[in-house]
């Protein structure tokens, strides 16, 4: 499939995450027209993923990645990411990842591979109903009242169709509420067939919305208050091969905040209820009215 055929704004993502390679082991990752004041730190995860797959066997699906952010990075500048084969088994590849800009490295990250085998299978009982991803509204409908506060990065047309069942406070008013949020998700248009693909894409929506449930028992918007937040790590894991172009139900909760961290889990399943994709992430969390800042 040409990437002419699909929207200009999923067409970019694909862009950037065929990364370049410039050498048996290393790549270059270039930037989408509309970017966050600091580099996206999803980006550069899905980026490491995809050069890290390039480099393992074709039978050998995702299987687990677990980052560190060292450093905020430059939304412009280009990002090498050099990879390291720590191991070739008979069922897995686990390759470490470092992502640099102007020699300096912004993230850390381990990550395995495993062909895909016949193995015990069992499942939790179904997790609550959602409405139909019909029936909610789309994203663009919950910022537009807020257009004035959020910047061009959410405004500007998205890679992919989000439909929150409540407001995104944490990027719109704040009102206080449980630390918990639930959306439909998936690509904005149909993607190749690739697996690795898909991986990448997941892994890159999975960092859009995480941390905003650590704000939301505090009553606060990232845009409409004095909050900074950086992510810190990041794990994940692929349960089942995801379809980013098919709808996905994205559950994101926060259990706890405390000392300038808050940590923030999330499972995302299909639309049968299989849990397909797990993670979580801490974040560095600091209000200005709470403590003075300081370089992470």
């Amino acid at each position: 499939m040409s990437l002419n055929s699909v929207p200009n704004s999923l067409s970019e993502l694909l862009s950037v995450l065929n990364v370049a390679r410039t050498g048996a082991m290393t790549f270059r990752g270039g930037h989408p027209t509309h970017t966050l004041p600091r580099l996206f730190g999803g980006q550069t995860m899905a980026q490491a993923l995809v050069a890290a797959g390039r480099t393992v066997p074709k039978d050998r699906l995702a299987h687990s990645l677990h980052a560190y952010f060292l450093r905020g990075g430059h939304p412009r500048r280009p990002v090498d990411l050099a990879v390291t084969l720590t191991r070739d088994g008979g069922s897995f590849s686990t390759r470490h990842v470092t992502a640099s800009q102007d020699a300096e490295s912004i993230l850390e990250m381990l990550c395995s591979f495993h062909v895909p085998e016949e193995g015990l299978t069992h499942r939790s009982a179904p997790w609550p109903e959602a409405p139909a991803p019909s029936a909610v509204p789309p994203l663009q409908d919950w910022l537009h009242p807020h257009g004035a506060h959020l910047p061009d990065w959410w405004t500007a047309p998205q890679p992919f169709d989000l439909r929150f069942l409540e407001e995104p406070t944490g990027l719109t008013h704040g009102r206080a509420r449980a630390p918990e949020q639930r959306f439909w998700l998936r690509a904005d248009g149909d993607l190749p067939t690739d697996p690795l693909l898909h991986a990448a894409v997941v892994t890159y929506a999975s960092d859009l919305t995480l941390l905003d449930s650590t704000l939301f028992p505090h009553g606060l918007s990232w845009y409409k208050d004095s909050v900074f937040g950086a992510s810190l790590d990041h794990s994940i894991w692929f349960h089942r091969e995801p379809r980013a172009d098919e709808w996905l139900l994205c559950d994101q909760h926060s259990p706890v905040g405390h000392s300038g961290c808050a940590w923030a889990g999330f499972r995302t399943t299909d639309m049968e209820g299989r849990l397909l994709v797990s993670g979580a992430q801490e974040g560095l969390i600091r209000a200005r009215a709470l403590s003075p800042l300081r370089r992470p």
